[in-house]
């Protein structure tokens, strides 16, 4: 048997809530479905604006789907994609229920129909030869099932849609601003108390840089040891200009671009 490549990666979740209520209630409703179609041909549009044709993968499931994007840069896409995603999924939605608040399935104040998870790690591809010469393929790997795990934590949090992990929020922070998070994180126990506050301060600075704030430790099913999880602020994207994320300024023009084309 071939040894399978592991392939650098970076992963998006998007789940939709109660799926089952609200397909049961609106299932026969041309609009519902209609903006069931458009986010995932909004996640389409925009992951094909980003990657190369041979740089993502992207699946429906119906209530969600998953997307793995590969290539150079492939953690700043995903973060843009999910940015991008909680925008308009979130827009989507709410001009679907515009007129239906009291259908008793509108979630409640500052939630959303939906939730984003976000990781980066190594994906293995497997393609098999299937009828009349037609592939079909898929990718194996446990940053599939963490990001997985991640977006299942925005059902526990009020106010958060969009979480990452510790992985990707390590290669954003390096790589744009060069700082070590995911080091200084596992060394912190070996700093003095005013070496420690001051690596706090600079976290602290980092998430803020990335919209995001830390949320501690949390214990995923199927992952062995505590995972460090973030969430975009609601009130950083939600008042801040986004000629005011720094973040910006650091990634490249041309992808740059593309963001800022869709938002």
């Amino acid at each position: 048997m071939n040894d399978i490549d592991k392939i650098n990666s970076s992963v998006i979740i998007l789940d939709i809530r109660n799926f089952t209520p609200l397909m049961k209630k609106y299932s026969m409703n041309p609009d519902f479905l209609n903006m069931i179609k458009n986010i995932y041909e909004y996640g389409l549009q925009v992951t094909s604006a980003f990657c190369k044709a041979d740089d993502f993968y992207i699946n429906s499931k119906g209530d969600g789907f998953l997307c793995i994007i590969f290539g150079e840069n492939h953690y700043v896409k995903a973060y843009l994609i999910g940015l991008l995603l909680l925008k308009h999924a979130r827009k989507y939605f709410n001009d679907f229920f515009l007129d239906k608040k009291d259908s008793g399935l509108y979630p409640s104040e500052g939630r959303d129909f939906f939730g984003i998870g976000l990781e980066s790690g190594n994906v293995e591809k497997i393609e098999t030869q299937v009828i009349n010469g037609k592939k079909a393929e898929t990718y194996l790997g446990n940053v599939i099932n963490i990001a997985a795990r991640i977006e299942a934590l925005s059902k526990e949090h009020g106010r958060t849609t969009m979480l990452f992990g510790p992985m990707i929020n390590n290669l954003l922070a390096e790589n744009l601003f060069g700082f070590p998070y995911n080091k200084l994180i596992s060394k912190a126990k070996d700093f003095l108390p005013a070496e420690l506050l001051n690596i706090e301060e600079q976290m602290t600075d980092i998430n803020y840089k990335l919209l995001s704030s830390y949320i501690f430790e949390h214990m995923l099913k199927g992952v062995d040891k505590p995972l460090p999880i973030f969430r975009i602020s609601p009130t950083q994207f939600k008042n801040m200009n986004t000629n005011e994320w720094e973040f910006l300024t650091k990634i490249p023009s041309d992808i740059k671009t593309v963001f800022e084309s869709f938002f």
